[in-house]
């Protein structure tokens, strides 16, 4: 009886050798990979920013809040006003003056958009505070 075990027992193994094996098991200590989305433009835009190009706009500064409003700085002066970011368009209305830029990139250090006035491309750039 027990050679019968042993021979049973050694075929198993003959078989599970022939059909590739017994299964493996990974195991890994790895967190799992991030599935966050990158943020987008509507969330990166939040804070101030500081125009650093052209020149002549130098240290005016825009600072968009969460919930879309604006604040506008210049020269001492302070403007309110609103914003909404649709993909890559930035609109902004300050004291009823509707202003429509493409953004060209955003970072979370830089920003620059692209605007048309009178037939000519304006670029701006900005950086965050």
């Amino acid at each position: 009886m027990r050679v019968v075990q042993i021979l049973l027992a050694g075929f198993m193994i003959v078989v599970a050798g022939a059909c590739g094996g017994l299964p493996s098991i990974s195991i890994s200590s790895a967190p799992p990979a991030s599935t966050k989305a990158p943020a987008s433009n509507k969330e990166k835009i939040v804070g101030a920013w500081e125009i650093t190009k052209p020149d002549m706009w130098k240290g005016m500064t825009y600072d968009f809040s969460k919930d879309g409003k604006l604040k506008f700085s210049f020269g001492g002066q302070l403007t309110e006003g609103t914003y909404s970011v649709d993909g890559d368009s930035l609109k902004t209305t300050i004291k009823g003056l509707d202003q429509t830029a493409k953004i060209k990139s955003l970072t979370d250090k830089e920003l620059v958009l692209e605007e048309t006035k009178d037939g000519k491309m304006s670029t701006t750039e900005y950086k965050k505070k």
